[in-house]
């Protein structure tokens, strides 16, 4: 198995947790699901649709998604 199959998905969630912590310091409350990749799946589209509280995106993307998602938070 390859080892880029472990490695890219948790430093997806590293990334886009660290994001989290960071918005929260400046007062973010809320984020949105952003739809990333040309063929988005169910499970991304579905997450598109819900609002994420700013503590809900300190666990990173990849606690709601997929591995090798390609989606993130974006503040609002």
């Amino acid at each position: 198995v390859s080892q880029s199959r472990y490695v890219r998905p948790e430093s997806a969630r590293a990334m886009t947790a660290s994001e989290g912590f960071a918005w929260e310091e400046y007062g973010i409350k809320q984020a949105e699901w952003y739809l990333a990749g040309s063929d988005p799946c169910a499970i991304c589209i579905s997450n598109s649709r819900k609002e994420w509280s700013i503590e809900k995106t300190k666990n990173g993307t990849i606690e709601y998604a997929h591995p090798n998602c390609e989606c993130l938070f974006l503040p609002l």
